[in-house]
């Protein structure tokens, strides 16, 4: 399963190098980071690697149990 998303990064990382404009360029490496990103967090979350929760944002937790710490 990693492998594919490996494979994902490659084509789309390969695909924006052959876009015919720097708009087209810029939007498949965008795509492509996000989602690799977004699986990387994903599978170290899942394996132990990164925590699997983080820090709330100040004045954003709902509950406001952001404000007592």
């Amino acid at each position: 399963m990693v492998s594919l998303f490996v494979a994902l990064a490659v084509v789309g990382l390969r695909s924006a190098q052959r876009a015919p404009d720097a708009f087209g360029g810029l939007l498949m490496v965008g795509i492509t980071v996000w989602i690799t990103a977004q699986a990387v967090l994903n599978i170290g979350a899942v394996i132990g690697i990164l925590p699997v929760t983080g820090v709330p944002l100040p004045l954003v937790s709902f509950g406001g149990s952001s404000l007592t710490s």
